[in-house]
């Protein structure tokens, strides 16, 4: 995921398997996805569960945190596919020193001549949903011209530059979740 740093990632994929969705469909149903297609990875996500949880991402149905049991820990609802390019490109479980991991997840959106890539950065709560931490467009497609941007992290906060932006925004961590910071 060369658009986010400061992430030492635990377990990573950017290969999009058939079938991940019809595993996710036991969890998530979602009768109108007609993407079924995800990536799987494990990782230690959910420090109030004992063991290795399995993380199972697709575009459309969202995502899925089983437990080493395979129950449900958290859940984050997919998108809706409007477009030739709406995909899934990436999923990482990592360590952003934060105390508890992240999950980062890359969706283009879009088609094949104008697409943003998307970079989502999750955490699990105390509920059953993944709390979304961050959110930000971290590429840019404009027929044969691509743009990026980049998410850097550290203890003192997140940095983001937006493609074709020329100044850095800054964000502290309140609570849970990434919040623009005013000084």
């Amino acid at each position: 995921m060369p658009w986010l740093q400061g992430v030492s990632p635990i377990a990573e994929s950017d290969t999009v398997m058939p079938g991940v969705g019809e595993r996710m469909q036991h969890w998530q149903a979602c009768d109108a996805c007609v993407d079924r297609n995800g990536i799987t990875i494990v990782a230690e996500v959910a420090a109030d569960h004992p063991g290795t949880e399995t993380i199972l991402a697709s575009y459309g149905m969202g995502i899925v945190v089983l437990d080493a049991n395979q129950h449900v820990i958290a859940t984050a609802l997919g998108a809706e596919v409007n477009s030739s390019a709406d995909q899934l490109v990436a999923l990482v479980a990592g360590d952003a020193s934060l105390g508890t991991p992240v999950i980062a997840t890359t969706v283009r959106v879009g088609g094949h001549r104008t697409s943003k890539v998307w970079l989502h950065l999750d955490r699990v709560g105390t509920g059953t949903e993944l709390v979304r931490m961050f959110s930000a467009v971290v590429e840019v497609q404009d027929g044969d011209e691509v743009t990026t941007g980049r998410i850097a992290i550290d203890a003192t906060g997140l940095r983001y530059l937006a493609p074709h932006a020329t100044t850095t925004e800054s964000y502290v961590l309140a609570g849970q979740r990434y919040e623009k910071s005013t000084r």
